[in-house]
Formats: structure tokens, sequence, C-alpha cells
């Protein structure tokens, strides 16, 4: 991993960083006046000196900083249901790499894992962050009842939403959504009929990858390159 820090809290002259950051210091053996960079998820990267180290907390003084703007204007959110975590891990790193803007993970009837602690996934984006030099971190959200996630989808009125689905018209023959999109991913094991009927209602428009058989982070991923590229984000 790149030797750049995550700060929680940035001022105009210093940055403070929790206790995992601190963790990677004591591995690093960094200590007072030595210099970092890191990043506050915003856009921006520093450099900077740290100037003091407490049990629990660091703080560094900000030397540089350079802004970042996303050369994109329009979002994509992954709404992907729970799954097994290392599947799940990697498909959220690799998000992470692509430039996601929010992820959203829901549980679904068939989801074979429950939703995470909120602290895990942010940990795990955080790191993603840092090994891919991505300064702008996503919005997590995250539904334990369907229904939930469901009446968000519905007053998410600038945001067209895309579901994954093998019996959906080609890519090919899609016309891609302009504006934020919204890529809907379901578990292993599909999603459950009531869960499809709710679906239909939302009138959201299905899309199938190809005659593959992909596995969910696999199809997922694939799913935001397709997107990204279209809309020319890569």
């Amino acid at each position: 991993m790149p030797n750049v820090f995550y700060s929680y809290k940035v001022t105009d002259k210093e940055a403070f960083f929790d206790v995992h950051e601190l963790h990677h210091f004591k591995v690093l053996r960094l200590k007072i006046g030595d210099e970092i960079r890191f990043i506050d998820g915003n856009g921006s990267l520093f450099k900077g000196k740290i100037r003091k180290i407490l049990s629990n907390m660091a703080i560094a003084t900000i030397e540089e900083s350079h802004r970042r703007h996303k050369e994109w204007k329009d979002r994509i959110i992954l709404c992907l249901a729970s799954s097994k975590w290392h599947r799940e891990r990697l498909l959220i790193e690799k998000a992470i790499e692509l430039g996601i803007d929010e992820i959203v993970e829901f549980e679904s009837q068939y989801s074979v894992a429950h939703i995470r602690k909120f602290e895990k996934i942010d940990l795990l984006v955080r790191n993603a962050m840092k090994q891919s030099m991505n300064l702008f971190k996503p919005k997590i959200r995250l539904f334990s009842d369907f229904n939930d996630f469901i009446d968000w989808m519905r007053i998410q009125n600038d945001t067209k939403f895309v579901l994954l689905d093998p019996n959906g018209e080609r890519i090919n023959d899609t016309m891609i959504p302009k504006g934020d999109l919204g890529l809907i991913v379901g578990p292993e094991g599909g999603f459950s009929k009531q869960e499809l009927e709710i679906f239909n209602s939302l009138n959201l428009q299905r899309v199938k990858l190809g005659d593959r058989i992909l596995r969910f982070e696999t199809a997922a991923l694939t799913g935001v390159i397709i997107f990204s590229y279209l809309k020319g984000r890569m």
C-alpha cells in the first residue's frame, strides 16, 4: 500500500488521524517531524509533518495541498445485495479503484450474509482509496430491510436505476440512461419472486451482460466498467 494516509478531519492548518491510521504510523515507525502524504476523501491530496502522536490519534501540520475535481458529472451508484464477505470485499475494493460514487448495500431474501457493520465497510473503503490513490470517498448506505432500500430508491428522483438481469435486454441494445445511474446487483441465488414483482412495479431498466453465467462480484464489476466507459468516465 502506498504510504498515504486518510485524515478524518482537516482544518486550514492541521489534519487529524484516528487510531487505525495511527497503527500504520507505528508500523512504519513514523515519529514527530516526519513528512507524510494524506487524503481527506473530498478530492484533496496533502503533504504535511507529524506534529503530535497520542495514544488514540495523531495530528499533522499541512505544508501543501492539491485539489482535484471530478472529470465527470454523472454519478454511478452501486447497489449490491449482501453476500459472502470475501466476494463482497473484492467487489468493493475494485469498485473504489474504478471511482464508484456511492455504495448501497441491502439485504435480500436470498442473501447468504447479513449486513455488516458500517465501520467494517468504511475501513475497507478507506484502505482501497489509499491503495488506488482515489481522492474521493464514496458515500456508504446500508439497508438491513429490503423495503427500506426500496423506499430509498423511490425518492431518488434524479437517478435512473438499472437491474442486472440474465433475462433482460442485451447491453448492446441498451439505451444508456442520462444523469446519475444506480446499478442493482442481486445475490448469488437471485431475487425472490416478491422482490422481482416490486422491481417490476418501479419500471426498472433490465440489462443482460451476456450469455455466460457470472458470479456476483464479476457481474457487478463488469457492469460498473461497461457503464463507466459508456458514460465517458474511463
